[in-house]
């Protein structure tokens, strides 16, 4: 199952809406038819970068829903993907900087067992923001979850012509990591506490707040930027989990994967094999790097990336294979998937199963088993448009696309396989993640959805210039994914 090696390159490994409790003491150490501007894949169809810029406002719905089969076995066929085999090979270092420590955002705590220190195992972190990219503009905007209005939004590549289309929470909820299609990676703070109000050279603390930039270099909120300008193409993101230090309450060694192509032909897209990096969290420092020589970087290259609970990362191609980085090893693996399953949208379920949703007319979504490397699918949603996919805090999968008609997203039982749920409302895009609180969200286009799993609600924030996000956009992605339970 681990049959790619690779040498290592520096670094060490180190709801119902509810709160979310922080299991931390079983923790260890530990986003088709994209195109880039002006591009269109013909599986999915174009996507407009027309848009305004303009403050959006939030208005509530009722959304529509419509009972789907409930309970049973997963209609079609289970299907045995099995690994292809070939050596992989890795190249370039960095130094090993020193690692900083980082405060999470924590609500409360108590811990008998480190007097001082206010806080415990089951400590709650709130994910209280959704970052999503506004690509034709080189941007990404900051919402509020509670308010659902923007709160912010940031340039992310110095030439304005980054093209981002992935971003990625860390566990801790402090910093979001935005990949650009057109190659670079930019890390923003959440929290203005964090930010540093000296980094300008101006006094005092300068930062967006609302749906205006800040020039380049003038947002003392963004951490740090770090080039990829020999990439042609650049999208999956996802932050591993990190170690947290019990005695301190705090989360270390919180570090990001990305993937890409070099060499390529044509702004967008990729040919050659796909290379992985794994970035510092406090510095963007390229800590690892490694070429998957057999996983083709062909067409828009690789598509999707999410972690497990180990911070091993997981990729999809648009419509290719799953591809597996062991984090510790940094062996690599690739699993051929059913010939009738296109993957396109990608998740890590709570039991560290990966999910890809399938634009197929003969499958709807697929789920892999890293264990029996078989996989298992449904066709309940074949005929339908779908894009995103995440795992709710309810523990139901949800896929953002068009049912019955409607714009919207659907809920499925994670081990059947069975529509559960699919609600209607006002939407756009791709992309669908969750919250801390239990909503679901939806982004893409001029908008983005919170909708209410519980009573088929909606709520909309527009104001967003031609959005596209596929990946943990809340960062409750890799905190389920990595032990995080509803604190009822």
């Amino acid at each position: 199952m681990r049959g790619h090696t690779s040498d290592r390159v520096g670094g060490t490994d180190t709801p119902t809406r509810t709160r979310l409790t922080l299991l931390c003491a079983s923790l260890l150490a530990l986003g088709c038819g994209d195109d880039a501007t002006g591009q269109t894949d013909a599986a999915s169809g174009s996507e407009s970068t027309a848009g305004s810029t303009a403050p959006g406002s939030a208005s509530e719905s009722t959304g529509s829903e419509t009972s789907g089969t409930q309970g049973g076995s997963a209609t079609g066929s289970t299907t045995t993907g099995g690994a292809s085999a070939s050596t992989s090979t890795s190249a370039a270092t960095t130094s090993d900087p020193a690692m900083t420590t980082e405060d999470p955002k924590f609500d409360v705590g108590g811990a008998a067992d480190f007097p001082g220190v206010d806080c415990d195992c089951g400590m709650a972190s709130e994910f209280s923001y959704i970052w999503v990219a506004n690509s034709p503009e080189s941007t990404v905007s900051k919402i509020d979850t509670q308010t659902v209005q923007e709160v912010g939004r940031f340039l992310t590549k110095p030439d304005i012509d980054g093209n981002p289309s992935r971003t990625s929470v860390s566990i801790s909820g402090r910093k979001v990591a935005v990949a650009n299609r057109h190659g670079g990676v930019v890390a923003i703070w959440a929290n203005s506490e964090d930010c540093d109000p000296d980094q300008n050279g101006q006094p005092g603390l300068q930062t967006s707040t609302d749906s205006a930039t800040l020039p380049w270099d003038q947002d003392d909120c963004v951490a740090w930027y770090t080039p990829f300008d020999d990439w042609t193409v650049q999208r999956p993101i996802a932050w591993q989990p990190g170690v947290f230090n019990e005695a301190t309450c705090q989360w270390e060694d919180e570090r990001v994967w990305s993937a890409g192509c070099g060499g390529g032909f044509q702004p967008g897209f990729g040919q050659g094999p796909t290379t992985v990096v794994r970035l510092n969290g406090d510095t963007g420092e390229i800590e690892d790097q490694l070429v998957m020589d057999s996983y083709s970087c062909g067409g828009f290259g690789p598509y999707g990336g999410a972690v497990d609970s180990e911070g091993n990362f997981w990729m999809t191609l648009n419509n290719g294979p799953l591809g597996f980085v062991d984090a510790e090893t940094l062996e690599w693996t690739v699993y051929d998937k059913p010939s009738d399953v296109a993957s396109y949208g990608l998740t890590v379920d709570s039991e560290g199963r990966p999910w890809v949703t399938s634009y197929s007319q003969t499958v709807g979504v697929a789920r892999f088993d890293p264990m029996t490397e078989t996989w298992a699918t449904t066709g309940e949603l074949v005929g339908y448009s779908q894009s995103g996919i995440a795992q709710g805090s309810d523990g139901r999968i949800w896929i953002a696309g068009t049912f019955n008609g409607t714009s919207g997203i659907a809920g499925l039982d994670p081990e059947t396989l069975a529509v559960t749920d699919i609600i209607g409302g006002t939407s756009q895009g791709k992309g669908v993640s969750g919250d801390g609180e239990g909503y679901i969200w939806r982004a893409g286009g001029s908008m983005a959805t919170r909708f209410d799993p519980n009573d088929g609600t909606s709520t909309v924030y527009t104001g967003l210039n031609a959005a596209y996000t596929y990946s943990d956009m809340t960062g409750f992605g890799v905190a389920n994914a990595s032990g995080c339970q509803p604190n009822g």
